[in-house]
């Protein structure tokens, strides 16, 4: 996991942005096919980048008691890590963690023709894109999309 990226989202309206960078510990470089794919290179990890433990609580911190709404359920992604990184202080609740893609499928949206960075071409939204593989921008994508649609 080298990003995570987050809306904090009340009555269709974003009250915060969260988004950082983790330093990976095994593969600590970064490939150029992730670098093309992410737009986040090496560099920006060594300056703002912050160990997964870090990361992991700030985002824990961010999210509250909230559910977490991903595209696919995260909740494996992040278990995943906290073992890779042995980090036996951190008990993540799997019931936290949810899936977004039946609200998708449950509105005619073929969930498997998009990525949660791309979902907002299914309803034919513009936006303005920086990357559609960044993990904040994959969240505005879904919370557009969701708010085109509830609207």
């Amino acid at each position: 996991l080298v990003a995570i990226g987050a809306l904090l989202i009340n009555d269709l309206k974003i009250e915060k942005k969260f988004k950082i960078l983790c330093k990976p510990r095994i593969n600590n470089i970064l490939s150029e096919y992730f670098i093309n794919l992410t737009g986040i290179s090496n560099e920006d990890i060594k300056k703002k980048g912050y160990d997964f433990e870090i990361c992991l609580k700030k985002f824990l911190d961010f999210c509250g008691n909230n559910i977490l709404y991903s595209y696919g359920n995260d909740f494996h992604i992040f278990d995943e890590n906290i073992n890779l990184y042995n980090l036996k202080n951190f008990n993540l609740n799997k019931k936290m963690f949810k899936d977004i893609r039946p609200y998708f499928d449950h509105n005619n949206i073929n969930t498997k023709l998009y990525s949660s960075g791309s979902i907002y071409k299914s309803v034919n939204l513009r936006v303005n894109i920086d990357n559609i593989h960044d993990p904040l921008f994959d969240s505005l994508s879904i919370f557009k999309t969701i708010k085109y649609l509830e609207n």
